[in-house]
């Protein structure tokens, strides 16, 4: 057996390194990004440090070393800290043409670019500070420059940006092709102690400058660009999804808002004061879609499949089919994406008749958001999303096995299932 040469106090360590090694790679790629984030050090330094552990890998598999585990897991840690490190200085770095090389301080320019985000109307009238400063709604959205024009002409650049418009408008959608002469500048920081920065917020999502005109009447919409077939699948289970909750209902119905918001995550159609309310009863949780959404969702899919008489094979791929449909229709945010890595891998699982640990689920989700955006480690979102889900798993079983048995009956053990449920998620 694989642990007979070890002693009994080991045995856990040992089995913990065999069974869940992609926590260890996780944790690695988390503390590289951390420490470079901190500390920055250039690119080479963690590339020498990845080539000596993998040439010290490759020197303990031919000789004859004790405690090869160990030492595996040691180098295999220090090479995705290096990944880690290397993933975040790549995506920190800016391309050529990025506009931060454009814009130190605030200026006047003519862009070109395309629309990647359905605009949002802002409605100042509902801050809580409204009534003290004259404010109107304005409209935002994101941006994909491609063309900046400098003083020796247009310059191509491939930057995200947030636009802002002084006003309400709703002919500008996802896809346009526009030109306007607007305000570039850099994102501002938090003026006060403890006041929001969004110049770091929005530094997380690798968005530096943002542009802004006053009117409508200053932006030139020169097309449309055809959406690819990925996108415009997208867009039709949106457009579906959307229609089938409101029925009757215009899109500016607020039931229709609060509706779309429980369901599938939309909360920029709800008011302001309906907001505050969910938050103070404590109940905002309701309308942010998390894992249990997910859960829900692909339970009732496993249990249909079931009640039709499909094997386990089949019911994975038609989990995964709905939850590639779930995916494309909610918003793309940390508790989702987890949940929806974690499904995949599942299914991946049953599909090859390969059980998975969930712990190394838990880890490939958060390496596969990590890999893509590497600033989400320090999104509060990400960090209650993944520690809530540990929380689970490491203290489910503990507060169970203390539970009397009476609680363990059907009907009182479902409450029970729910409140120790949350009580592990809480400790996480």
């Amino acid at each position: 057996m694989l642990f007979e040469h070890f002693s009994q106090k080991d045995r856990l360590p040992e089995r913990i390194l065999v069974n869940g090694p992609v926590v260890i790679f996780a944790v690695g790629l988390i503390s590289g990004i951390i420490v470079q984030q901190a500390v920055p050090f250039a690119m080479p330094i963690w590339l020498a440090v990845m080539i000596f552990c993998t040439f010290c890998a490759l020197l303990s598999g031919i000789f004859k070393i004790s405690h090869k585990l160990y030492i595996a897991a040691g180098l295999s840690f220090i090479c995705f800290a290096c990944l880690g490190a290397t993933r975040l200085t790549c995506y920190q770095t800016p391309t050529k043409g990025d506009i931060r090389n454009f814009v130190d301080k605030p200026v006047l320019a003519s862009i070109r670019a395309v629309v990647i985000s359905e605009p949002y109307v802002v409605e100042k009238g509902n801050w809580h500070f409204a009534k003290f400063s004259h404010s109107l709604p304005f409209t935002s959205f994101l941006m994909k420059l491609e063309q900046i024009k400098t003083t020796t002409g247009w310059v191509k650049s491939d930057s995200i940006v947030r636009m802002y418009i002084g006003e309400k408008i709703t002919d500008i959608k996802a896809g346009d092709h526009l030109g306007t002469y607007c305000r570039l500048s850099r994102f501002t920081g938090a003026s006060n102690p403890g006041q929001f920065d969004k110049a770091e917020y929005m530094r997380r999502k690798n968005i530096f400058v943002s542009a802004s005109v006053e009117t409508r009447a200053g932006i030139e919409i020169s097309g449309n660009e055809k959406p690819g077939h990925f996108a415009r699948l997208r867009n039709i289970f949106r457009a579906k999804a959307s229609e089938a909750l409101a029925g009757d209902l215009s899109a500016d119905n607020e039931t229709s808002s609060i509706l779309a918001a429980l369901l599938l995550g939309k909360r920029s159609g709800i008011d302001r004061q309906i907001t505050d309310a969910f938050i103070k009863t404590g109940l905002y949780h309701f309308v942010s879609l998390s894992g249990l959404h997910v859960g829900i969702f692909l339970g009732l899919v496993w249990w249909l499949c079931r009640r039709a008489g499909l094997m386990k094979p089949a019911r994975a791929i038609v989990c995964l089919i709905f939850l590639g449909v779930f995916v494309m229709v909610v918003p793309p945010r940390a508790p989702t994406m987890r949940a929806a890595v974690i499904c995949l891998f599942y299914c991946a699982g049953l599909i090859i008749n390969r059980k998975l640990n969930p712990y190394n689920a838990l880890a490939l989700a958060a390496m596969a958001i990590l890999l893509v955006r590497p600033t989400e480690i320090f999104n509060v979102g990400f960090q209650l999303s993944f520690t809530t889900v540990l929380g689970i798993l490491l203290f489910v079983d503990k507060i169970y096995s203390f539970l009397p048995e009476f609680s363990k009956k059907w009907g009182v053990g479902y409450a029970a299932n729910l409140l120790y449920i949350g009580l592990a998620a809480w400790l996480g």
